[in-house]
């Protein structure tokens, strides 16, 4: 019963943030000899992802990892990866398989050969790249928005529940400018 209204307080005060556009930037895990807080991560990863890094790397593609995000402290979950394609699960709480706890999520996999562009609004993002925000829908509950990009031979997708194209820019913006991690 405490958990459930601790878990309701936390979610109400969650949506409250993303619904008015703020993007909270994440402490990067300090540097230690070049080499942040966990095997393999850069510095300036943020501390949310410093935990799956090593396993992201194993599959090959260029780590693009937002620095900013939508709430104070998301929790990130490793999907399923293989090589070439990753996915990160981002919630509220630990270990969110889904629906109310879900913030959203990031994908990245192999661009399609011959190139097509995603579907979408061609949205512009920094150092030049073009991006493809598709908006979220509701039904009995709120579906994620999207914004797709390629970035060097890979589709990248962010994902954020009942998110507006302004945060997924911001978002997608904080971790093209931090460049591959």
């Amino acid at each position: 019963m405490l958990i459930s209204k601790v878990l309701r307080s936390a979610l109400a005060s969650c949506a409250l943030i993303v619904s008015l556009g703020v993007l909270v930037a994440q402490p990067a895990v300090p540097s230690i000899g070049g080499v942040a807080g966990a095997a393999g991560a850069r510095a300036g990863v943020s501390s949310v992802f410093v935990g799956i890094v090593p396993q992201l790397r194993q599959t090959g593609v260029p780590l693009l990892l937002p620095t900013k995000f939508p709430i104070a402290h998301p929790f990130a979950v490793l999907g399923p990866t293989k090589p070439g394609s990753y996915v990160i699960d981002l919630g509220y709480v630990p270990a969110c398989n889904g629906h109310a706890c879900e913030l959203g999520h990031l994908a990245a996999k192999k661009a399609p050969a011959p190139f097509h562009a995603p579907h979408g609004a061609s949205v512009r993002l920094v150092k030049g790249r073009t991006g493809y925000f598709v908006n979220f829908k509701c039904g009995a509950s709120c579906g994620d928005a999207f914004l797709r990009f390629d970035y060097s031979g890979y589709r990248y997708t962010f994902a954020l529940k009942a998110g507006s194209e302004k945060q997924l820019v911001a978002w997608a913006n904080s971790a093209l400018t931090a460049g591959p991690a």
